[in-house]
Formats: C-alpha cells, structure tokens, sequence
C-alpha cells in the first residue's frame, strides 16, 4: 500500500517547447527545427508540434447546431433515361439515400411530364430536393410549382436546396449567363420558398482547376457578396438573404487542410454577415460537400475509395449539412454507387461522427490552421474585392492565372513523385483495363494522375498495335543485397509508365557482367543498378561495354553519375514523367507526347 501510495504522488515535470526542441535538436544531428517544416500548396508553414501558445487569438467560429448528423445526398448519375432514374431512387431510398440530389445540366427536365417520371412514388414533403439549376433557379422552380400543384403538395412543406451560381458557371464556361432579370427573378423564387435555399455557391469551379484552399475560400466568399449585394438591392434583409444560401465545397484528400478550409469558411462567413448586421443566425452556415475528382485516377481505381473515404471524414468533422461521396470507378455503376453510400453509415453508424458537434474542437494543429487558413483567404478575398468583385477578376482572368499556378505544381509534384499517389506514380497495377477519361471547360478541369495514365494508355496501345509489351532491361551488378535498393526503384519506376522489366541475375564480376551482355540480352534499352562503389569501380567500362555490343542502346544509371556515355540517370529527385516519356519515345511508344 505504501508502495501505491508512493506511486500516486509521483510527479513529472513540467516539459517546455524549449525542452522539446533542445531533444530534437540532438536527434537532427545539426538541423535546425525547422528542418521538419513542410510547406502546403496555400504557402502556409506545417509546424511538427503545435501547443496551447498558438491558438490564442483564434477566431470563434459557430457550429452548426445541436447535431453533427448529415444527409446522404448522393447525386444521380447522367445519362440515363428519368425512369431509369426513378429506378436508382426508389431502390436506394430503401437502402440509406435521403435525398434527390441532381444537376439539371446532367438530368434534363424540360417538361412536366419529366418530374412526373423523376419523382414517381417519391413523398417531397419527408424528403429534401438538392438540384442545381446552373444559371437560372426559376425554369426549374417553375415546373416543380407546376409538379407540386399537380400532387396536391404545399409550396412551403418543401426543403433542400434548388439553388443556381451564373458565376460559377461563368468561371467553367468563360460565359456570364447573368443579368438584372437573374437576380430579380431570384429574388421573387426566395419569397415563395423560404424553406428552400436558391443561392448555391459552389467551390467546385475554383477546386477542380487546381486551386488551392485560400483561392477556393476567397472566390467562394467573393461570389456570395455579390450575390448578397444583388438580393438586398431588391429589397430584402441580410438575414433573408443570407439564410437562402447553401455553399458546395469539393473536398480533397489532404485530410487536415480540407478540414480546416470548412471550418475557415464558417469563419469567413460569419465574419460578412456580422459586417452587412446580419443576426446570429444568419451568420450560421449551410454546407453541402462533395468529394473531389482531382485526385481520382482511372489507375488501381480501388484505391480511389480509401481517397473518397478520407475525404468524406474531413467533411463530416469539420460539420457539413449535407455530402456526396463521388464513386470510386470512372464508370459509376450499382456496386460502386452502393459502396460510396455506405460509406456515410461507416462514419455515421460505426465512427459515431454524427454524435460529436465539431470533434476537431481544441486541436492546436486544427485550430491554426483553420486560423491561418481564414486569415489568407480573407486577404486573397480583399484583393479580389479591390478589383472590383469576383466577375471582375474572372473576366481580367487574374484568378485564373493564379489557380493555374498552384495546379501547374500539383502536376509538377507528381510527375517528380515528390507527391504520391499509390497506384499512378508509385506501386501500380500493370493488370490495369485502362480506358481514357475526357475533361473540359473555360477552367480546365485538373487530374493530377492525368499524365501518368497517359503514359499507360500507350503503352497498352503499343502492346495491342505491336504484340509487344514495352520492356526495359534491369543490369544488376553486385551481389543481391547490394544492388537490390536501387533495383526495386528502379522497377517501381519504369512501371508507373506501363513498361515491363526483365532483370538480369545478381553480376558480381565483369566478366560475368560482360558474358550475359553478349549471350542473353537482347533490348536496345538498359538500367545499370548497383552500389555507388561498384559505379567508381566498373561502370565506365560496362557501358562502354554496353555501347560496344550495341551502338544504338539507351543506357540508363540508377544514381547520380557523370560517365561518359550515359543517357539518363534516374534517382529520387528525378523528373519521373519527364524521363518515362524520353524513354518511350526512345521504344518507340510513343512520338514525344502524352
């Protein structure tokens, strides 16, 4: 017992950042701390240990309620017929959807007949609409009256969101569909359905370019203060403007940074309405959220769920009303439309994230970032408001030229793999069924695997066009557990651009080196890997060796080097695309373009 109560009264001290620095100090060996800081695509600085010191001064931001529960809006995939539509309805509706969740531009009504076959059997009074109308609310606002009178259903029972955003689509499309009769007529809609909210502020125009949080928040808030402009204009209040809003944030998979750029924008948000006089709850915010396609590739697609699953729990955690999870495959099918909803019921029913209001409350790591994050976006949105506004700055196209930019690094990042991506850049599946995906629009629409699955796709063309798979030679040199490291990566890195590797036995002399080369290799293509030592040592005369065997071969070193005769050389800091395409275009895969 004494021996227990001995134990109780133990103390430890206090440790002070000071300390904790003094301990890494030593264990970097003559680094400095901040060494281990990286930087983020939005210029801010990630620190390895936040503490208490760094939150003070960090804006309040509002939750979203008395709940963390949010709907399953998963959207209707385009390209099927309305009564195939109602089908997907009717049957996942029984199975977790809980709400009819379309784009107008994908699903095309353009009668009444067509929500008649849409919304069969479909009770609007228990179940919210989420449509996006593109440029205009009242065409589809209009037929919907017309629907709802037909079935006897109040105009007022109906929830969701049947909302526009002319300039998010002007910033797509490079066209602004916008004019006075827009907003007035918009206004009009607000009135008549006060439950609904037709203003949808999308990031999705800004996040699927390329940008970068701080561009995404800043356009995002930028195009709500005019339309909020526009509608108190026409006579009504910021409160009933500001609650007829929902904003749309595609979420990417840097789970800390897509976290902290929700809660930011509920910083942001509160922050304009407090300055328009808006009340405390006009300042709260309705967020939808979708996952992104940036980072989806046709590669490995399976992968493309542990991509949306961690996205999606950035979502909830930061507090969304509402979310689509995107399917992992490029063709959405049952299975993969199933697995995307159920996804929800594993963060609601198995995580418990529906039960926690703002979980991420009290991080030191969070709570800087989103602060950071606020504070950024906040100045990038000053600056497009001193341009004039948001269409100004699209039409001067000095957004754009920003947002491209940050996606011209994003692409840079992981064509050198200084950025991963399982299954494109690094570890892929050379069983892929590949299959081109198409992109287009005024803002171009980015995929950051793009240029790696360009390079499989032809190199599967030239297997299906010659009967022969690409095929580089690996030269081994050395015993196994000498040139294994600089094998395995070279391996790894021929085969994210679709070639085949044949190895060559473990040479541990030159004669046996030079022996295999004149009998059994057969390529015009080889990469040397061995131990820097065997490199001072030999590899001047293997490749002149290699040369001597055969003149036109392309003679590749895994390492730094600078012997004569040698074509490329390929290590960690390498340009993997860059060099993957010289390679092909050297077998003849391609003509020097991907």
């Amino acid at each position: 017992m004494d021996q227990l109560h001995n134990m109780k009264e133990i103390k430890f001290p206090n440790g002070t950042y000071k300390d904790w620095e003094e301990k890494v100090a030593a264990t970097l060996k003559g680094k400095t701390v901040e060494s281990l800081f990286s930087s983020t695509y939005e210029g801010i600085k990630r620190k390895p240990l936040y503490t208490e010191q760094d939150i003070k001064g960090a804006s309040n931001y509002f939750p979203k309620g008395a709940s963390n529960d949010w709907f399953v809006s998963q959207k209707l995939p385009s390209g099927l017929s309305l009564s195939q539509l109602n089908d997907i309805l009717q049957t996942e509706f029984k199975v977790g959807l809980e709400a009819v969740h379309f784009e107008t531009k994908e699903v095309h009504i353009g009668a009444l007949e067509d929500l008649h076959t849409l919304l069969h059997s479909i009770n609007l009074t228990e179940t919210p609409l989420h449509v996006y109308t593109g440029v205009n609310v009242s065409d589809f606002y209009n037929l919907l009256k017309e629907y709802l009178h037909t079935q006897q259903v109040n105009l007022q029972t109906i929830t969701g969101y049947i909302g526009m955003d002319p300039i998010g689509e002007f910033a797509q499309t490079g066209e602004l569909q916008l004019s006075e009769a827009t907003y007035s007529s918009v206004a009009n809609t607000i009135k008549e359905v006060p439950n609904v909210r037709t203003i949808w502020v999308r990031s999705e125009p800004y996040h699927e370019a390329g940008a970068n949080a701080v561009q995404e928040l800043a356009a995002t808030m930028a195009t709500a203060v005019e339309y909020l402009t526009q509608l108190i204009e026409r006579g009504l209040s910021i409160d009933e403007a500001a609650n007829t809003f929902v904003f749309s944030y595609n979420v990417g998979s840097d789970l800390f940074m897509e976290l902290a750029k929700v809660r930011a924008a509920k910083v942001m948000w509160a922050t304009i309405i407090q300055q328009f006089g808006g009340s405390t709850q006009a300042q709260q915010m309705t967020i939808h959220a979708t996952t992104s396609s940036i980072n989806k590739s046709i590669l490995d697609e399976h992968v493309n769920m542990l991509r949306t699953t961690t996205e999606a729990f950035s979502a909830v955690v930061a507090g969304v009303n509402s979310l689509n999870i995107g399917s992992y495959s490029s063709k959405e099918n049952t299975f993969s439309r199933r697995i995307a909803r159920n996804t929800h019921y594993v963060l609601k029913d198995e995580s418990f994230l529906n039960k926690v209001i703002d979980p991420a409350a009290g991080s030191y790591y969070i709570e800087t970032l989103t602060e950071e994050l606020a504070q950024n976006a906040w100045g990038y949105f000053q600056k497009i408001e001193k341009q004039g506004g948001i269409i100004s700055a699209l039409t001067s196209n000095t957004l754009q030229q920003d947002i491209q930019q940050v996606a011209i690094k994003r692409v840079n990042d992981i064509k050198n793999r200084k950025k991963k991506m399982v299954g494109v850049n690094m570890y892929p599946n050379l069983k892929d069924t590949l299959v081109p995906s198409e992109t287009k629009g005024n803002l171009r629409k980015l995929r950051i695997a793009e240029a790696f699955e360009n390079l499989r796709l032809q190199a599967s063309e030239f297997k299906q066009n010659t009967s022969q798979e690409p095929t580089i030679t690996l030269l081994n040199i050395g015993k196994l557990k000498e040139h294994k490291p600089r094998t395995d990566f070279a391996t790894s890195f021929f085969q994210v651009g679709g070639l085949q590797v044949q190895q060559s036995p473990s040479l541990e002399t030159i004669e046996t080196i030079n022996e295999w080369v004149s009998t059994e290799w057969k390529g015009k293509t080889v990469c040397i890997c061995g131990t820097d030592i065997a490199y001072e040592e030999n590899l001047q005369h293997i490749v002149q060796f290699l040369k001597e065997v055969s003149q036109d071969c392309f003679v590749i070193v895994a390492g730094k080097t600078k012997i004569d005769g040698v074509d490329e050389t390929i290590h960690l800091h390498s340009n993997c695309y860059d060099q993957l395409m010289t390679i092909q275009t050297v077998l003849g895969v391609n003509k020097g373009e991907a």
